[in-house]
């Protein structure tokens, strides 16, 4: 037994010694050699401070107790627990050596006795992302916030430091956070790093930091039993001989701050972030006005185009009764713009009586039915006494409860046309001068719907720029409060200067290319050129990558892409509309897995672009209406069924081709075929056809 003991003693000396580890006493030495194995306990909180994948530990705190572990020449054995009462509690049977990890000041745990200082946090506030600053964290007295359940140490340093709060327990990080997204409390009190990891991972949209609650920093140790001297000394010298560098690269690598040896750049770092800060409002206001011009420059085109058709436009707010007539409506009954004023009552007021009635019926179920369509005809008085006949169409806008909010429509002057049944025996010679007349009309027409169309998909482009602003803005925000530690602790040096700087005006540059594509994308084409499908498609992808993304939806791209002769944005303008209906669907039907995929071939004269998912397919009641103008499946999330529409009408009439629609499959699959152009002969080759698929 003793020549074993001998051995054993001999192989720690020289594994110390030849793993460069710390230095022990003859006591601790002979400590350790009882001791065979050291206990360890981690609080189960989750990351990033602690978490398992593939069976191991990671996170923050299983990161630094493996450099520690390094420096103890005895195996550390980690005991699974569920709760961090659990873990106090088995360190007070004796069963756990060590709680990872408590708060140095003030030690709430009078069994174990802290180590130095492993890492320093801070206690912080996550709230809604507009909530605005606070110079005194006395100004949130009186408000509700959450708390995570079994975190003593930070509960009693709200309580007692902020008596007036109102605190309300939880279960979870994210049960917490979700309570703050939906508005039940102001905020979610935490320790700093959780906060921020788990903001960046699943709330950059919606959440922030706004404030640390602490004055001066905490310290977390390791919380060693009381009866074990020797462990607490050993614990301490590996600590000690630990470089702080290695400490903070860990916890930066998990909330997304890198920092570097000390030096001290103060004036440099503040200067730069103040011209950093500058540079982006400007960049942002900027392309802000320049979005401004253009939502004017549309609404005006389609003013113009109502304006100059012989249709009427109206559009009432179901909510305070307010309506707006255009001034071709007011045309039609004889009145200029401002002779006729903006109110319910002068529509109802001039309905025939014999009228009236059936018209409010059909009105009144249109709201009430939300598959319905409005349509009536019916006569309105002139300003000269005579009556005209209006046919009268209109759409139900809807919130998303389904609650009808506004209603829109046109008003067509039917009386010519009434009077020309009357007549039809005497205007056979003048047929052809009629159609004409028609196809014009319904050229204007089709024009306005898709001017109408390309409007709404403005707002889509703009919810997806939204999408790719807010995960960039928080994570500068984040960077900004991260540094503003670091500068106050002097922790910043050239390299880590650098790599700010860098990764920053990476993050602006992309905001910056964002609006661009936006721009190009809505820059109207006068001449047919031209252009490569692929890169068309990656322009309209790459707007809708980060909607996509944050909606948990996988998009890819293979093939080999092919030229074709045409208008560039009329093209992206059909993709535009697949990859949003493929959107809605996937996210309506919450399908697990959700993906899209995009895959360009080409033959020898034709070329192919398959837009496939897997949301199921659509209905086979309603696969005959889909093209139809005004139809649509949204009609809750406020859809113009304008979408298919127009892509029919791009692909078939612009671009030569045919669309049709079955089931197959996993779900619904966009077949456009496109012909190949030789420029030399300037002649097209093949016939352009466009198939809408459903995988089933």
């Amino acid at each position: 037994m003793m020549i074993r003991q001998l051995l054993l003693l001999f192989f720690i000396s020289i594994f110390s010694t030849a793993s460069g580890t710390i230095t022990l006493s003859q006591d601790e030495q002979d400590y350790l050699k009882e001791k065979k194995e050291i206990k360890v306990c981690i609080s189960p909180k989750g990351l990033p401070l602690f978490g398992y994948k593939e069976g191991k530990n990671i996170g923050i705190l299983p990161e630094i107790m493996f450099l520690l572990e390094k420096k103890i020449p005895i195996p550390v054995r980690y005991i699974p627990i569920k709760t961090w009462e659990e873990c106090i509690r088995l360190t007070k049977e004796k069963k756990a050596d060590i709680s990872t990890m408590i708060l140095a000041s003030p030690n709430r745990h009078t069994h174990l006795i802290p180590t130095n200082k492993v890492i320093e946090g801070s206690i912080g506030i996550a709230t809604k992302i507009n909530e605005q600053l606070h110079n005194d964290l006395t100004e949130i007295s009186f408000k509700k916030v959450t708390l995570l359940n079994g975190q003593t140490s930070i509960s009693q340093y709200v309580k007692h430091n902020f008596p007036n709060l109102t605190i309300v327990m939880v279960d979870s990080i994210e049960e917490g956070l979700k309570m703050v997204i939906k508005g039940k409390v102001y905020g979610y009190v935490d320790e700093t790093f959780s906060l921020a990891y788990h903001i960046l991972m699943l709330y950059s949209n919606e959440l922030k930091i706004i404030d640390r609650m602490n004055k001066t920093p905490l310290h977390g140790s390791l919380g060693i039993r009381k009866d074990e001297p020797q462990l607490l000394s050993i614990m301490n010298k590996a600590i000690d001989s630990t470089d702080e560098q290695e400490i903070r690269d860990i916890v930066h690598n998990w909330i997304s701050v890198r920092v570097e040896k000390k030096f001290d750049y103060t004036l440099l770092v503040a200067i730069v972030s103040v011209f950093l800060l500058i540079l982006l409002v400007s960049l942002y206001l900027i392309k802000l006005k320049q979005t401004e011009l253009q939502n004017l420059y549309l609404a005006e085109r389609i003013k113009l185009a109502f304006d100059g058709s012989r249709d009427g436009l109206w559009d009432w707010n179901l909510l305070d009764n307010s309506v707006y007539f255009s001034p071709r409506w007011k045309e039609m009954l004889g009145y200029k713009d401002d002779e006729l004023e903006n109110s319910f009552d002068t529509w109802q007021s001039r309905v025939h009586p014999d009228d009236l009635g059936e018209v409010l019926k059909d009105i009144e179920l249109c709201r009430n039915d939300k598959e319905k369509i409005y349509e009536n005809k019916h006569r309105l008085r002139h300003k000269d006494g005579h009556w005209v006949w209006i046919y009268d169409r209109g759409k139900i806008q809807r919130d998303i409860d389904g609650k009808a909010i506004r209603m829109i429509g046109t008003h067509t002057d039917l009386t010519t046309e009434i009077n020309l049944n009357n007549e039809l025996s005497e205007l056979n010679q003048t047929l052809k001068s009629r159609v004409k007349e028609e196809v014009e009309k319904n050229s204007k027409h089709e024009h306005m719907i898709m001017q109408k169309n390309r409007l709404a998909e403005m707002g889509e482009m703009l919810s997806s720029i939204a999408h790719q602003w807010r995960r960039p803005l928080s994570i500068l925000h984040i960077n900004i409060e991260i540094l503003e530690e670091d500068y106050k602790e002097g922790k910043i040096n050239k390299k880590f200067l650098d790599n700010y700087i860098k990764k920053n005006s990476e993050i602006i540059q992309f905001m910056s290319n964002t609006i661009d594509d936006f721009q190009n994308f809505y820059k109207i084409d006068k001449e047919k050129r031209l252009f490569d499908v692929m890169e068309k498609i990656k322009s309209v992808s790459d707007l809708k990558l980060n909607q996509l993304e944050v909606n948990g939806i996988q998009i890819t791209k293979e093939g080999e892409s092919f030229n074709v002769l045409g208008y560039p944005s009329e093209f992206q303008q059909v993709i535009l509309n697949i990859l949003s209906n493929a959107k809605d669907a996937l996210m309506e039907k919450k399908i697990k897995n959700p993906y899209i995929k995009i895959v360009v071939s080409s033959d020898r004269d034709k070329g192919y672009i398959r837009v496939s998912d897997n949301a199921g397919g659509i209905d086979e009641k309603r696969i005959d209406k889909i093209f139809e103008p005004y139809f649509t499946t949204k009609e809750e999330n406020g859809g113009t069924g304008l979408g298919l529409y127009i892509s029919k009408m791009i692909i078939e009439k612009n671009m030569h081709g045919e669309l049709t629609i079955s089931n197959q499959g996993e779900g619904c699959e966009v077949l456009i075929t496109l012909l190949f152009y030789d420029q030399r002969r300037k002649r097209r080759y093949g016939s352009g056809t466009l198939y809408l698929q459903n995988d089933h």
